[in-house]
Formats: C-alpha cells, structure tokens, sequence
C-alpha cells in the first residue's frame, strides 16, 4: 500500500464509503479497512444500496472504466486514481479521459516511486452545477 494513499485516507471520515477497483486483492482494502473506512469491492458494488463516496482505482483502466467509477460515485464524490509508468510525464490522454467521463482533476498528479517502479497518483472529484467548491 502506498504510504501517499494512507496520508490521504487518513484524513478521511471513519466509516466513509470507498469503492476499491485494486489489482491484487487486498492490496489497498485491507489498509483502508484498518482505517475504519467501509470498503466495497468493485465486483459487489451493484448491491450496494447506497453510493461511496470514494473511489480508489489501481487497475488497469481507460475511458470506460472511468465513466463506470463516475456513474458509482456520489456527487461531489472523490477518486484516487493510480497508474504505473516508467515515463516522465503522465499520459497525456489521461486529462482529456478524466473530463470526458466528468471529473475534474484536484490539483496536479503526483509522480510517487514505489516498490522499485514508478506510479502517479491522480485525485479527481464527480461535480456539476450544484457541487460547492
């Protein structure tokens, strides 16, 4: 688990819903449960009666995993989106995926070396008109 991931959650509400699409299960949800976050596997979350209001994403994803993390979350919800690359610069189709399925990005993505490979970490938010700011 990445120790940014924990910084971040950690500052999260116990309790707080978080939708995990990981690549090694229990790599990220174990962690987060210890927080005391409700974690939902993304192969159950059509369940679930009640939206998360978090996302973390660590698979393999494009346009259309997007747009179905978009469609799960609350409005006004988060994603911490993960992709491993050994590039210097994030994909540049990556910003244009994130608008397109309607986020927009929280800042600028974060370029972390971890486990002997390089990552970069994105946090977007679900808005629309009425999401305050």
């Amino acid at each position: 688990m990445s120790p940014h991931l924990l910084r971040t959650f950690a500052t999260v509400v116990p309790g707080t819903r978080v939708l995990v699409a990981e690549r090694t299960t229990g790599e990220h949800s174990g962690p987060l449960q210890a927080l005391g976050l409700a974690v939902i596997r993304d192969d159950v979350l059509q369940h679930e009666a009640e939206a998360p209001e978090w996302a973390v994403v660590d698979v393999s994803f494009d346009a259309e995993v997007l747009a179905g993390i978009h469609q799960q979350l609350k409005m006004g919800g988060w994603a911490y989106l993960v992709w491993r690359s050994a590039g210097t610069a994030p994909p540049p189709a990556l910003e244009a995926a994130f608008t397109a399925a309607g986020f927009v990005p929280a800042g600028q993505p974060a370029r972390i070396l971890e486990g002997g490979g390089w990552m970069w970490i994105q946090i977007v938010r679900k808005v629309d008109a009425t999401t305050p700011v």
